[in-house]
């Protein structure tokens, strides 16, 4: 009898156990992007502010930038106006919550992904080219920036 059930006990635990090859699945799929893209972001991100790499970082956002201080909010039209008022965005307490964000610890949800308690979201942009109901050029993207976050 336990020669015949065998098989059949072997295929039911390699049913039971997924394999590496099967993907998992990806928490930031909720955001409109990948891990990939994210982990990507949140690097690109942490490495322009070590360097001081405010053009590479101007790259980063997704125009016009809304920008919430004390209840209030600026919005920040474009590139030059960006780099214009980067000292004033990227605070010393911003860039201490951007670099020491770690990408396990990142919050995802149907908005975006937070970064720092909510001093920066970034989510995935499509091309306002696209049409209706398509994405063929998705961007990540700073979409809001919080300076006065929970700490």
């Amino acid at each position: 009898m336990l020669r015949r059930c065998a098989p059949w006990l072997f295929i039911a635990l390699l049913l039971a156990f997924p394999t590496s090859a099967e993907p998992a699945a990806d928490r930031f799929a909720v955001a409109g992007i990948t891990a990939a893209q994210a982990r990507s972001m949140l690097e690109a991100l942490q490495n322009g502010l070590r360097t001081d790499d405010r053009a590479r970082i101007a790259e980063l956002v997704e125009y016009p930038l809304r920008v919430n201080s004390s209840g209030t909010h600026k919005v920040i039209s474009g590139r030059s106006e960006f780099l214009s008022n980067f000292s004033s965005v990227f605070t010393s307490e911003i860039r201490q919550q951007v670099l020491a964000q770690q990408f396990d610890q990142l919050f995802v949800n149907w908005q975006g992904v937070m970064l720092g308690n909510g001093a920066i979201w970034f989510s995935g942009v499509c091309d306002s080219d696209s049409p209706a109901g398509t994405c063929t050029n998705l961007r990540v993207r700073i979409i809001a920036i919080n300076l006065d976050g929970p700490r």
